[in-house]
């Protein structure tokens, strides 16, 4: 590029020269016209011509002689010219096979030129860019144009700069082309820049070959940096490449030049350098280790170690992959393995259809089912008859939605004897919630359900009981009632009677008297009606308000309590309804209510007072029935509560009384009584669920 400078600047030399004989000869003329003028005046004709005669001579030598130098002259340009001709040609050829673009900038004169290959390049035809600085300017990539004009303006400013830059020019499609530009500054005799000549050389596919192998390397990388094992590259035991988390298991030390003795305690190491070894001698080695990493915690990795040839150089791939925490597991799993299959209960995991896939050998041994006689089955061989087909309904409803469920069957082993088991089934679930199997846990109950029913049924036979003494008292409450309506009817019936015999029965008597009858004869049916509720034997959940409750106990011994001069005072602070047994509620609430009857007259308290408050805290009914009659012996209050204990003499107490209230209370409506005493009495305090479900 630079022989061609030198080229064009003596070709510009060999006009000048031209020029300048040019000029040379006309100024000789003038000179020697002016000289003649000048002898003629001096000098005779005669002299003058011969002076003028040689004057010539001498000039046509001298112009014959300038001749010959300036054909010389010329032949040497013409045959510089055809070799510069040659020589472009060639430039051009190579420029060509180069595959380069060529621009050329004239920085004096402001005019740019771009090759054809140049402007191809770019995807337009010679004829449509136009040869401009802004042609170029326009298409350079935004985030380029300034670090480039820099570049360029840094080669103006030092002829040892060469330009060399790589920028992106915008191809006529819209995409950007990747281009290496280099080129070199002219400068004049006071060193500023006249001229600028480079190349552009398409790299697009080179760049995106090392786009492409930066990203591949980033990749890698980020493979590296995150993938959960610790690999390391050792050359001569010395580690020259470690990822991530192989610097973590070191708390993030620079670990490069390390070796293993450096890294770990003597033991460790020389578990460590026993695989790289073996790795040298064998090629690739397989192993379990144990060491401690720099919290002083130990860690346990399946490793590989292997040789890896590079540059005729041999170094050693070390991968460790932490399973502590599956190793742990997996023991935890044998251990859970070995409760399983010694433990006391039955337990079974079917799949998401029911099917059998496991059983332990406590199942085998209640079922009288073998494992692989279990193994596929549906656990209904094991379904009695015994459940409505609406309580397996519901069990499944329970699983399927993720719930537990939990109760008890009544089912049949394979010799066809029945058993009940308590149960609970619970779905298994995988990381995406999705539930995969089903596990059972069941216990045999079968001597307690029994013993269960059994006590049942002595506690419904001890109720029974009681409702039966307490049958003579209720007798006498009826008589007691009964006795003030049959005595005004058999008045009104001898009244009428009397005015019958004396004639003197008139209408308006006769209507009275009869309407007394017939009101009193509806008050003795309706109190028949209160007393056989309380015999009433269904027992139904039914949802009342405790204070209808107590009022139905207050008109069955209201007129006892009357009797004896004792007021009853009841308060309702509750709003909730309750789900109960209340028929059986009812009997405790008469029990209670006796009681404190009894009290207040064994006492002789002259004004007998009962306080009933009904009040609600967290979903529960609280009823305290409190009296003042003088309250229970400390000796004994921590015993009322037993059976056929009572303070009474055998005429008037069975001791079953507060013994079936606490049993009703605790087991059948699933609450709490207790007592205590107050300064005028006794005080008990009932506590039941608002919901059955609540229990």
């Amino acid at each position: 590029m630079k022989c061609m400078f030198k080229l064009q600047m003596h070709l510009e030399e060999i006009k000048i020269f031209n020029l300048f004989i040019g000029l040379f000869i006309l100024f000789f003329v003038i000179i020697v016209s002016l000289e003649l003028c000048f002898l003629n005046k001096i000098i005779s004709a005669q002299l003058s011509l011969l002076l003028s005669i040689f004057s010539f001579f001498l000039f046509i030598l001298f112009v014959l002689t300038l001749r010959k130098k300036i054909i010389a002259s010329i032949e040497a340009t013409h045959k510089n010219e055809h070799k510069y001709k040659a020589l472009t040609e060639r430039f051009y050829l190579a420029l060509d096979g180069a595959n380069e673009g060529l621009w050329d900038w004239n920085i004096k004169e402001g005019t740019l030129y771009f090759s054809p290959r140049w402007k191809e390049m770019l995807g337009y035809k010679d004829s449509e860019l136009e040869n401009s600085f802004e042609t170029w300017e326009s298409r350079v990539h935004p985030d380029d144009i300034d670090m480039t004009k820099k570049m360029i303006e840094l080669s103006h400013a030092n002829p040892d700069v060469e330009y060399r830059n790589i920028h992106r020019l915008r191809h006529k499609d819209g995409h950007w082309v990747w281009i290496l530009d280099r080129g070199q500054t002219l400068f004049d005799e006071k060193g500023n820049p006249i001229r600028m000549l480079g190349f552009h050389t398409d790299i697009s596919e080179q760049k995106m070959l090392e786009n492409e192998l930066h990203a591949s390397q980033e990749q890698f990388e980020q493979f590296m940096k995150y993938i959960p094992a610790n690999i390391y590259i050792l050359k001569n035991s010395k580690i020259v490449y470690a990822n991530r988390s192989a610097s973590a298991f070191f708390g993030e030390r620079n670990i490069i030049n390390s070796t293993a003795e450096d890294l770990l305690c003597k033991k460790d190491a020389e578990v460590v350098q026993y695989a790289i070894d073996k790795a040298l001698q064998d090629g690739v080695f397989e192993d379990v280790i144990e060491v401690t990493n720099y919290q002083n915690e130990r860690r346990i990795f399946r490793i590989l170690t292997f040789t890896i040839e590079r540059n005729s150089s041999t170094r050693v791939g070390f991968v460790g992959i932490d399973i502590t925490t599956e190793y742990k597991d997996r023991h935890d799993l044998v251990k859970f393995k070995k409760i399983i299959e010694t433990s006391p209960v039955s337990m079974v995991i079917t799949d998401v259809d029911g099917n059998i896939e496991y059983v332990n050998p406590w199942f085998c041994q209640t079922t009288g089912y073998s494992y692989s006689e279990a193994i596929g089955q549906n656990p209904k061989i094991l379904k009695s008859d015994f459940h409505p087909k609406e309580d397996y309904i519901e069990l499944w409803e329970e699983i399927t939605h993720n719930h537990v469920w939990s109760g008890t069957f009544k089912n049949v082993k394979k010799s066809g004897e029945e058993y009940w088991e308590s149960a609970i089934i619970a779905p298994i679930k995988n990381e995406s919630g999705l539930i995969t199997n089903y596990i059972g846990i069941k216990q045999e109950i079968s001597e307690q359900v029994y013993l269960r029913q059994e006590l049942i049924d002595k506690e419904e036979i001890m109720i029974a009981q009681s409702r039966h003494a307490a049958m003579g008292e209720m007798i006498g409450m009826i008589a007691h009632q009964w006795r003030q309506p049959i005595s005004i009817i058999a008045m009104g019936v001898n009244n009428m009677l009397v005015d019958i015999k004396l004639e003197e029965l008139s209408q308006e008597t006769f209507q009275a008297q009869a309407e007394s009858i017939l009101y009193q004869t509806e008050y003795l049916s309706k109190t028949i009606d209160d007393f056989r509720n309380f015999f009433r034997q269904d027992k139904e959940i039914e949802e009342v308000q405790l204070a209808d409750i107590m009022q139905e106990a207050n008109k069955i011994i209201g007129a006892s309590l009357q009797d004896n001069n004792i007021a009853l005072h009841v308060q309702n602070r509750a709003s909730l309804h309750v789900k109960t047994y209340s028929r059986e509620l009812l009997q405790v609430y008469i029990n209670l209510l006796k009681n404190a009857k009894e009290a207040i007259v064994e006492n002789s308290i002259k004004e007998g007072k009962i306080s009933v408050v009904i009040s609600e805290n967290n979903q529960k009914l609280i009823t305290q029935v409190c009296d003042n009659g003088g309250g229970i012996d400390k000796e004994i209050i921590a015993k009322i509560f037993d059976p056929y204990f009572s303070t009474k003499d055998e005429k008037t107490g069975t001791g079953l009384g507060l013994y079936m209230s606490k049993t009703i209370i605790e087991k059948h409506l699933y609450g709490t009584i207790k007592v205590v005493n107050t300064q005028e009495g006794a005080c008990f305090t009932l506590e039941i669920p608002s919901q059955w479900g609540d229990r």
